[in-house]
């Protein structure tokens, strides 16, 4: 670009210096050294010598001194545009050699994240074989210590805190009993009962295990309450009587202890079927608070009652049946469930004890109170759905739901009362207890549902 510029500027320079010009008026023009003029003429040296030109002739004379100054400012102007050319070239030069800079730059660290991102990816696919191989490893021991093994020894110690929802037998028996006795005594009874409020509860249990069989002591105790009113109606010394009662059955108790004998007797995969036999003892106690509002149809006074009432039931007996179980693995989680159908068969005894102060609107205040006693069978059947997440070879984690029913039905039934009137009522009183009895006996029948959720923890101890 230097180069190109001085060589215009010789070249401008070496050009020849111009004379003086006069433009004559048929269009042509003479170049020379104005030396003089007159008032008619203008004498101009040219190269072929001086001339005389008539004014009359002339159309403009151009002298030498403005055109040497136009000629200077266009020079001027020129040299001012190339340089500004030059300027641009150079900047456009600059301007691409920083991109190419800036280019490599970016090349270079596109490289390098490149590089890293490998490095990052080779050390990624490295820990994931190294955890799929650990993962692997994990599950192949749990497999061991899961499928059933005839060196497998060891004992199982459980806890587990629960909640459950009781509709217990030994009330159901005393609500058959009152609408019974109103039916018996010319009536009837209308019974509602308020659903039970959850029972807190607590499991514990110990179990070994050698090879396929499992041997399994579990027991749990809740405690809850519920309420209940009655309306009944009916006929006592030939006059009409009818009530309405509110009772408060606060604390239902019931304890289970179980003993199973348990084997693996089918395996496919690790599918496994195991079926249980073995015994329980179960108990149910129950207190409730009784007061009651009556009325007679045909007599001008009124009854109030309020009663403590204490009811117990306990049975033994067997149980029997099968659990499946199914391991499964959802991508790092080992989890496995059991489906669990039982049926229990027992006997035992059941007692309701009632104590009750009277007090009636024309003054009379007795104590009365009636004692049934008689032994029960408990039957029915179960099941329980069980989820279980294994933690470690050593710690499971469980959480169930479990449903009972259970048919209580007397096969045995004594009334004793305590009624305290004039001889000749309490005889009369004591007749009619027996023929209430024995139709009791024949008709009273109550059904005992729990509902159970609990979740427990086991821990495995291998034996040595």
């Amino acid at each position: 670009m230097a180069q190109k510029l001085t060589i215009i500027i010789v070249f401008i320079l070496a050009a020849p210096l111009l004379a003086d010009t006069i433009y004559l008026a048929n269009g042509t023009n003479i170049d020379g050294k104005i030396e003089n003029q007159s008032a008619t003429d203008v004498f101009i040296r040219t190269p072929q010598g001086l001339r005389k030109i008539s004014k009359a002739q002339i159309r403009r004379i151009e002298y030498d001194s403005a055109r040497n100054k136009q000629e200077e400012l266009r020079k001027q102007e020129e040299l001012r545009r190339l340089e500004e050319q030059r300027k641009l070239e150079e900047q456009k030069r600059q301007q691409l050699e920083q991109q190419k800079l800036i280019e490599q730059q970016r090349l270079k660290e596109e490289a390098e994240r490149k590089k890293l991102e490998e490095q990052k990816k080779a050390e990624e696919l490295k820990k994931a074989e190294e955890l799929k191989k650990t993962e692997e490893q994990k599950k192949d021991q749990q497999r061991k210590d899961q499928k059933p093994s005839y060196r497998q020894n060891d004992l199982n110690f459980r806890g587990g805190l629960g909640v459950q929802h009781v509709r217990a037998g030994i009330l159901g028996l005393r609500n058959s009993i009152t609408m019974i006795g109103s039916e018996f005594r010319g009536g009837f009874a209308d019974r509602k009962d308020r659903s039970a409020d959850l029972s807190p509860m607590l499991a514990l249990g110990i179990g070994y295990n050698y090879g396929r069989f499992f041997l399994d002591l579990d027991g749990s105790v809740s405690q809850g309450k519920t309420s209940g009113r009655t309306f009944a109606q009916i006929t006592d010394k030939g006059s009409e009587f009818s009530y309405q009662s509110a009772e408060l059955h606060d604390p239902i108790r019931s304890t289970m202890i179980e003993l199973a004998l348990r084997a693996d007797v089918y395996e496919a995969g690790y599918f496994r079927v195991r079926p249980f036999v073995g015994g329980r003892r179960h108990l149910m106690e129950t207190e409730t608070d009784f007061r009651s509002f009556g009325l007679f149809a045909d007599l001008p006074f009124t009854a109030w009652t309020q009663a403590k009432i204490d009811g117990g039931s306990s049975s033994k007996g067997v149980i029997g049946g099968v659990e499946f179980l199914m391991p499964f693995e959802f991508g790092r989680t080992y989890v496995a469930m059991s489906l669990l159908l039982g049926y229990y068969s027992g006997k035992g005894d059941a007692f309701i004890d009632e104590d009750s102060k009277v007090y009636l609107s024309y003054g009379e205040f007795r104590l009365d109170g009636t004692r049934y006693t008689g032994d029960i069978t408990v039957k029915g059947p179960y099941v329980a759905l069980r989820g279980s997440y294994l933690v470690n070879e050593r710690l499971t984690l469980t959480a169930g739901l479990k449903y009972e029913i259970y048919e209580y039905k007397y096969v045995s039934f004594e009334l004793n009362n305590k009624y305290n009137g004039s001889i000749t009522d309490v005889i009369q009183n004591r007749i009619q207890m027996a023929l209430l009895g024995d139709y009791i006996f024949d008709r009273t029948k109550a059904r005992e549902m729990i509902k159970t959720v609990d979740f427990s923890a086991t821990y495995r101890l291998p034996l040595r």
